[in-house]
């Protein structure tokens, strides 16, 4: 009986060490492959994304949007900046007397109101533009950068900067809704400031400055999650509503009546004493077609005057950007350039349409020696009217000069180069003592590694 029970035992305990040894397993997650489940408990997607719902995969619905779990994930939207130096040491002067460590909600005059559209650009947002245009009504877009899975802002090949670029010269204020549309107060102040600076990126790659307004995703910005003061520190002004349509709660061709219905009732008839900032999305196509046009309409009824965000506040437009160069020292253009109404053929604002190369200067750009022929032993003199000919006096034009016998030989008191240490170069964007040493020198991101550990 005793060695009956004693074998159970035995049997029972290798049963509860398999398990252990699979349950502590779990964490070790090292696949992205799809379906794989992951989150808190059960590990990390190592080389891809940990989704909303707990699985792993390396498309647009495991990385897409606020919801990819960034403690799981290595490849999140969020995680993935747009190409180019990083903005995040510009110059960010306040200026004007619009405050910065605060939330503002209304205008600070009354009879305005301030029409904003958030998380585009979208499919939608060109046919609202028609109906701005239309009725003469300048707006204020609050874009996301890389959110619902849409694509990069600054990518030429979705459309987006063509339709931001109309925005800008049509005479709309653009301001900054972050790169993906993360909850802020829900995130850490790493994720905060990438949030901002990566948006900042996409802007300066298409019109060579960023905005100084934003609004936080979900209206969420406090004190307590230290949101307030990460966007005093890099210089935005933080606007919220008085006025909220819910239209994301409406989009369909009879429940949008209940978003008209709450613009109706919160807007008071005495334009006299009141003001607002009106919170839509041009993202819903039952906005754009039908909510707008009621917005512009009923508020002109009442007397009230269609403004932007900065002019609400009394803002002048040279305080709604801030110049943000592509390259440190080469960029020739300075100023925050006029709107202009040729929108549909203009280059991005900067006249430079590739961030990542300087413009063609050789008396600003280093690794180009100046043109002089004194210098250049190959280059015929002036007077030469076939420049593969040498000049009369040399029988030989590969002859190098008389103190050099050998033209591939460096001359004597020109040192051997001293090779610098192999460092691998960062293939996901990440950098520094934290990611391995990895580099960003000769990268496809750029050629610098910021304090935060990414280029």
């Amino acid at each position: 009986m005793t060695t009956r029970i004693m074998k159970h035992f035995k049997v029972a305990i290798g049963v509860i060490a398999l398990m252990i040894t699979q349950t502590a397993a779990v964490p070790q997650a090292s696949t992205a492959a799809e379906n794989t489940i992951c989150g808190p408990g059960l590990g990390k997607c190592v080389g891809g994304c940990c989704s909303e719902f707990g699985h792993c995969g390396t498309t647009t619905q495991y990385c897409s949007g606020s919801q990819c779990q960034l403690d799981y994930s290595d490849s999140c939207d969020t995680q993935v900046g747009p190409g180019g130096r990083s903005t995040e040491s510009i110059d960010r002067p306040f200026s004007g007397d619009v405050p910065y460590a605060e939330t503002i909600t209304e205008c600070d005059s009354p009879g305005l109101v301030a029409l904003t559209f958030d998380d585009g650009p979208y499919e939608y947002t060109n046919q609202l533009l028609d109906l701005l245009d239309e009725y003469k009504v300048k707006a204020t877009f609050f874009i996301a950068g890389h959110n619902r899975g849409k694509g990069r802002i600054d990518d030429e090949s979705t459309g987006y900067p063509r339709v931001l670029r109309r925005m800008r010269n049509t005479g709309h204020q653009l301001a900054s809704h972050t790169w993906t549309h993360r909850n802020l107060n829900g995130v850490s102040e790493h994720v905060q400031r990438t949030e901002m600076i990566y948006n900042e990126m996409a802007f300066r790659n298409i019109f060579g400055f960023v905005p100084t307004y934003m609004r936080p995703p979900f209206l969420e910005c406090g004190l307590s999650s230290g949101c307030i003061d990460t966007m005093e520190e890099l210089g935005y002004h933080v606007i919220s509503t008085n006025l909220d349509t819910k239209d994301y709660e409406n989009d369909d061709p009879v429940l949008i009546q209940k978003s008209k219905d709450k613009f109706f009732s919160m807007q008071s008839s005495d334009e006299t004493d009141h003001s607002y900032i009106v919170l839509a999305h041009d993202v819903h196509y039952q906005t754009v077609v039908t909510l707008a046009k009621y917005m512009i309409e009923t508020s002109r009824e009442r007397g009230y005057k269609l403004v932007t965000v900065g002019e609400c506040l009394g803002d002048p437009p040279e305080n709604w950007y801030r110049v943000a160069p592509s390259r440190r020292g080469l960029d020739t253009n300075h100023q925050i350039p006029p709107v202009n109404d040729t929108y549909g053929e203009l280059p991005p604002a900067n006249n430079d349409t590739n961030p990542e190369l300087p413009p063609v200067d050789n008396d600003t750009n280093p690794e180009l020696p100046p043109v002089n022929n004194d210098t250049n032993p190959w280059t015929p003199p002036g007077n030469s009217t076939n420049p593969w000919t040498p000049p009369e006096n040399s029988t030989n034009p590969w002859t190098p000069p008389e103190n050099n016998t050998n033209p591939w030989t460096p001359p004597i008191n020109n040192p051997d180069p001293v090779e610098p240490p192999k460092l691998n170069v960062s293939t996901d964007q990440r950098c520094g003592v934290n990611y391995g040493g990895t580099t960003c020198k000769g990268s496809l991101f750029g050629d610098c590694c910021s304090f935060f550990g990414y280029w």
